[in-house]
């Protein structure tokens, strides 16, 4: 079965807690530390935070019941591009992962998937949260879209989200930080 995982990070944010001493040995391996071409920037971290976490939502939905271990899922791969969009793989017990990031001066967005020709078929919906609509399945404005698409969010047997519509089966991430709210689907034929 294909699955998602997204999560988004502002830098501003999130500066002071991944400027921490120390909090480099919690997320990357030493090998990472190369990888990521870590020179002491708190945003690399964010970067590789944001990717761990996008595959450790899948790894949920695959049944892992273990709480978030960054280090444990291992990245493999780290390739940069000129249009601020990164791409990669990522292994966790043996199994490969890919993701994709995007990078502005704002935020970092990553997005995964347990198959790679996924990632090329996954849409990306960006919302504004606030004080009033934080949490993300009541979010007014997410709300609106799925009922424009005809699909109604149902839930795994394991609590997860996920859209139905007469179809097919869509599956869904969805990650909020500071005032964003973004939600990635992919079909499932």
């Amino acid at each position: 079965m294909t699955f998602i995982g997204n999560d988004i990070m502002f830098f501003e944010n999130n500066s002071q807690t991944f400027s921490r001493n120390n909090v480099i040995k919690k997320i990357l391996s030493n090998n990472e530390i190369k990888l990521f071409n870590y020179t002491h920037n708190h945003i690399n971290l964010i970067i590789a935070w944001t990717i761990k976490e996008s595959i450790y939502k899948i790894l949920c939905k695959e049944g892992y019941k273990k709480a978030f271990t960054p280090k444990h899922i291992t990245v493999t791969e780290y390739c940069f591009s000129e249009n601020e969009t990164h791409t990669g793989t990522a292994i966790f017990n043996n199994k490969r992962y890919f993701f994709n990031s995007q990078i502005n001066n704002e935020f970092v967005y990553s997005y995964a998937s347990n198959k790679l020709e996924t990632l090329n078929k996954t849409h990306h919906h960006f919302f504004r949260n606030n004080i009033l609509n934080n949490s993300s399945l009541s979010n007014p404005y997410f709300k609106s879209f799925l009922k424009s698409k005809n699909w109604q969010i149902t839930h795994t047997e394991n609590g997860f989200p996920k859209i139905t519509n007469s179809n097919h089966n869509i599956d869904i991430s969805i990650s909020h930080d500071h005032n964003l709210m973004i939600a990635c689907n992919c079909e499932i034929f």
